[in-house]
């Protein structure tokens, strides 16, 4: 919670993070590296408590970059955050295991 007592940014910022993981991680094989390159979350309403959602959508899959959108709702389906995420898509190092 921040010193207004809703819900940080940063948690915001995480659950974007993941969600965009996640959802990238349906359109690529498992044998692919990718990092999120940019992330840009914009605050609609704040969140006091309860539950938080996030729903992430692949806008698109290229051979270099991934495009996510990433909504975050309460548990009365209230929209609070949209967020859009790039993923990069790298060789995978030598050392990685995946």
């Amino acid at each position: 919670m921040n010193a207004a007592g809703a819900v940080h940014g940063g948690i915001y910022y995480v659950l974007c993070d993941v969600a965009a993981t996640y959802a990238f991680s349906t359109v690529v094989d498992s044998y692919t590296f990718y990092v999120t390159h940019d992330i840009n979350v914009s605050v609609l309403a704040p969140a006091f408590s309860g539950l938080l959602i996030a729903r992430a959508t692949v806008i698109k899959a290229g051979k270099r970059l991934g495009f996510v959108e990433c909504k975050i709702f309460d548990a009365e389906d209230n929209l609070l955050v949209v967020g859009r995420v790039t993923k990069t898509i790298l060789p995978k190092p030598d050392t990685l295991q995946l």
